[in-house]
Order: structure tokens, then C-alpha cells, then sequence
């Protein structure tokens, strides 16, 4: 028979054990919480990005309010809107960057779930992370799309340096940065659904987890 002392210690060694194995289900909500870390930086860019583009668009507004007798002013708020679109440039790379995070550390989750014994939670989790990846791949396709606007909007403002510059060919510029932010709405639509469905399945799992 164990003496008292021993049986003390052999109690405590079973309690610092038990603490340092996780449950299975507490690594998997470890690792969402990760992932959500680096949503949130995402998040953060696109605030940003909201308030550039809107400065960018007043810019443009007041360029195009113009004619080419005022050249000069043209020529400046040009160069200043090539300016926002640099930091535009900048906060995107941050946005991708974050992304990027996020799907490394998705594959982090997928082990997790492949671990669980509950079926219910691994069925919830598992649809999580199916929801997230066509996330990830519409946001590829949206950031392309971003990418090619950026280039032709710099090209314009490039343009209206050109005090040759003809109405043929901003008309045919524009035309063309219209085509490219229809593309970018129709990606960004998809996007922000899967975004809804994500943050409702999302709450829902870390209840069960909880």
C-alpha cells in the first residue's frame, strides 16, 4: 500500500498529465483562433483600401471635371492620385500577405479535425473548412482582378500627363477600367457571401467547442 505522501505525489503527477495533454476539440479552437488572427489583419487592410479608393475617386472626379486647357492642374492631381494608388499598392500586398497566413494555417486546422473523435464536430468542421477554401480561391481571383485594374489606372493617370492626350483614347481606358472593376464587383459579391456563410459557421462551431 502506498503511504500518504505517496499517494499525494502520485495524485499530482496525474493532475500535471492530464494538464498537458489538450483535448483534442481545444487544439482545434486554438487553431481556428489563429486563423482568425490573421482575418482580422486582413480586416484591417480593408478598411484602408476603402478610404484610399475613395480619395483616388474624388481625384478622378475633379481630373475629369476638366478640360485639357487647364493641363497643368490636370498634370498634378494626376500625380497625386498615382500617389494613392502606391499606398493603394502597398495595403493590397498587406491584405494578399494575410491571406496567404491564413491558408497555411487552414492546413494547421485540417490536421486538427483529422484528429477528432467527435463525428458531429469533425462533420461542422470539416464543412468549415470546404467553405473557406472556395473563400480563399474567389479571393485569388478577386486580387488578379485588383491587380489588373491597379496597372490600368495608373496607365491613365500616366495619360493625362500627355497633353497630346486624345478623347479616343481615354474613352477607350476608361472602357477598359470599367470592364476590370465589373470583374472586381462580381468576385467581391462571392467573396463577401462565402465571408457571411464563414462567420455564421464559424460562431456556431466555436459554441460547440466552447
Amino acid at each position: 500500500m502506498l503511504s500518504k505522501k505517496a499517494q499525494l505525489l502520485f495524485v499530482i503527477l496525474l493532475f500535471i498529465a492530464g494538464c498537458s495533454i489538450l483535448p483534442r476539440e481545444q487544439s482545434l479552437l486554438s487553431a481556428l483562433e489563429k486563423l482568425v488572427e490573421y482575418e482580422e489583419e486582413f480586416n484591417k487592410q480593408q478598411k484602408s483600401l476603402v478610404e484610399l479608393e475613395k480619395k483616388e475617386k474624388e481625384i478622378y472626379d475633379r481630373v475629369m471635371s476638366l478640360g485639357m486647357k487647364q493641363f497643368s492642374e490636370i498634370s498634378r492631381l494626376s500625380k497625386e492620385a498615382l500617389k494613392i494608388i502606391e499606398k493603394r499598392e502597398k495595403r493590397i500586398k498587406k491584405e494578399y500577405d494575410s491571406i496567404q497566413m491564413a491558408k497555411k494555417q487552414l492546413e494547421a486546422v485540417k490536421t486538427e479535425i483529422s484528429l477528432l473523435s467527435d463525428q458531429l464536430i469533425k462533420e461542422d468542421a470539416s464543412h468549415l473548412v470546404g467553405l473557406l477554401e472556395k473563400r480563399y480561391m474567389t479571393y485569388d481571383e478577386l486580387y488578379n482582378y485588383y491587380q489588373q485594374a491597379l496597372q490600368l489606372e495608373i496607365d491613365l493617370y500616366r495619360m493625362f500627363q500627355n497633353e497630346q492626350l486624345t478623347l479616343e483614347q481615354l474613352e477607350q481606358q476608361v472602357v477598359k477600367i470599367n470592364s476590370a472593376y465589373h470583374q472586381i464587383k462580381k468576385a467581391n459579391e462571392q467573396f463577401n457571401r462565402y465571408t457571411v456563410q464563414y462567420n455564421e459557421e464559424k460562431k456556431a462551431l466555436f459554441e460547440k467547442l466552447k
